[in-house]
């Protein structure tokens, strides 16, 4: 602490670390390298490169042969909520990042609505089957490239992949109504 009547130094703790990694630790957000990929792989620096439904939208943006266009988008976040919910979530993520996506009620569960739970779950099956019937309509290629991207987070590693991950987002855009005025 200072003597009395001198102002405290509020960067003067960071100044005394001796390493430089020390100081570095300190830093949020994300790395140089973290960021030069996500430019390498998405095309913007802003992109989480993990996701591939948002690395191909980013890809659509500068190059529409390239990526996804946004109802296809929307269409497999649609299908990943359902099948998420239905199992658990593919990777490890801070909860903010799943709180955003599965949009979960803010008041926990009580015995009194056991039966209302159930018949929700019900519900959530339901909808599954009948989108992953939409699916299945669309092919088996299509099938495997939504589950491998959309649910599995596995980016479409050559072209005829990605032409059946878009087949099939096409027919889940469809099964979902996205992208009609209805």
């Amino acid at each position: 602490m200072g003597r009395p009547g001198r102002p405290r130094d509020p960067d003067a703790k960071r100044r005394r670390r001796t390493t430089r990694a020390a100081r570095l630790a300190d830093a949020d957000g994300p790395t140089p390298e973290l960021l030069a990929q996500r430019r390498r792989i998405a095309g913007d620096a802003a992109v989480a490169i993990d996701f591939p439904l948002d690395v191909l939208a980013a890809r659509h943006a500068r190059d529409p042969v390239a990526g996804l266009p946004a109802a296809s988008v929307q269409a497999g976040w649609r299908f990943a909520r359902l099948a998420w919910r239905l199992s658990r979530a593919p990777v490890a993520l801070p909860p903010l990042f799943w709180a955003e996506r599965l949009a979960r009620s803010s008041a926990p569960p009580s015995a009194v609505d056991d039966a209302a739970r159930t018949e929700r779950e019900a519900l959530l099956h339901q909808r599954y089957r009948a989108a992953r019937s939409a699916l299945a309509a669309a092919g088996p290629a299509a099938v495997r490239a939504v589950d491998g991207a959309v649910v599995a987070l596995e980016m479409p590693a050559d072209p005829a992949r990605l032409a059946a991950l878009r087949l099939g987002l096409a027919a889940l855009a469809v099964h979902f109504r996205i992208g009609r005025s209805n």
